[in-house]
């Protein structure tokens, strides 16, 4: 759990936006959460910026979610920043950029908010290099706890997402011009479109 927490809010205006700045820290994995920003009641509007810094995104990420399973042995400094619009319709992450271990990219999420259908979530990255081992890791790790605990997840969305990458790595084989498509709609996986040189 997060060991430190600030918060700063200016003067309360139904007219205006009030600023918003809050800071979460972890000391055991030297992390911390940074948000900046505003927001309006009148429209429940919020708007800002948020950094992710860790040097132990394993230990951080394990105490902080209690479903997460990332293993050990990524436990390897992490950057993350993107710019934040909520308003009751939509969320929406801009400017994602992230530097993890070897891997370095930029993206967008967007999810709509409020449906009554399950929301269709889309995102796309485009990376100069892309990993792989840490993701295979924890998707493995999660069937295995999945199995154990005979437990069939289930997804309350769907989700469309588009990943490009320059140069990418998988157990030690690069790749060039990596492309793929990855949808998750009625609790199935599906990968289309990959592409590797």
């Amino acid at each position: 759990t997060p060991e430190g927490f600030a918060l700063s809010i200016g003067k309360l205006s139904e007219s205006f936006a009030t600023t918003l700045n809050a800071v979460v820290t972890h000391p055991q994995s030297d992390s911390y959460v940074r948000f900046d920003g505003s927001f309006q009641l009148t429209n429940k509007v919020l708007n800002g910026n948020v950094i992710v810094d860790s040097q132990k995104i394993s230990d951080f990420i394990n105490a902080n979610f209690e479903e997460a399973h990332v293993p050990a042995e990524y436990n390897i400094p992490m950057a993350l920043g993107f710019d934040v619009a909520l308003d009751p319709q939509k969320l929406n992450l801009s400017n994602i950029v992230i530097k993890y271990g070897n891997t370095q990219g930029a993206g967008m999420f967007e999810m709509p908010l409020g449906a009554i259908n399950e929301p269709e979530i889309k995102t796309v990255f485009n990376f100069t290099d892309l990993d792989l081992d840490p993701l295979a890791a924890v998707i493995k790790k999660s069937i295995e706890k999945y199995e154990e605990e005979g437990f069939i997840p289930s997804f309350p969305f769907e989700l469309t997402a588009d990943v490009k990458a320059i140069r990418a790595s998988y157990q030690g084989q690069g790749m060039k011009e990596l492309e793929t498509l990855v949808t998750l709609a009625d609790e199935t996986v599906t990968v289309d479109d990959f592409k590797v040189i």
